[in-house]
């Protein structure tokens, strides 16, 4: 089974996904929330995890430096627990501090319009948070 990881944004949803043979996580896909109502980004991610069976869903937390919780942690939580009762899956929230930054520094280089690097920030950043919690299960 697969595990998916999710960097949820105001704007777009960014995902990764670790195949069930191997322990690595590969960029998915950006899942656009302005263009879709609530119940259907939620539709949109069951279809995802009804297709590369899906196991659990690793969702990365904005913490603050200092390891308090503010507003978007606050709304990440309450996603994580609607797409937990949504899916009937096991969803766990990962600390996300500085992924978006190491995705940028990632993507720096590469020759992509503002907006679609943007998209591939908000994958390349649900790809790392989804490499760290691999990688801490088998440390």
């Amino acid at each position: 089974m697969s595990v998916l990881g999710i960097d949820y944004g105001k704007k777009q949803i960014g995902l990764a996904i670790s195949p069930a043979t191997t322990n690595l996580a590969v960029g998915y896909k950006v899942i656009e929330r302005e263009k879709l109502q609530y119940g259907s980004f939620l539709e949109a991610i069951k279809e995802i995890v009804d297709k590369e069976q899906v196991s659990s869903i690793v969702i990365g937390l904005p913490k603050r430096m200092d390891n308090t919780l503010g507003i978007s942690a606050k709304e990440v939580s309450g996603f994580a627990e609607e797409l937990k009762q949504y899916l009937n899956l096991p969803v766990i929230l990962w600390d996300e501090r500085l992924t978006s930054k190491q995705a940028e520094v990632l993507l720096r280089d590469i020759n992509l319009s503002r907006k679609e690097k943007r998209k591939q920030i908000n994958v390349a950043s649900a790809q790392l948070i989804l490499e760290n919690y691999l990688s801490s299960k088998h440390d």
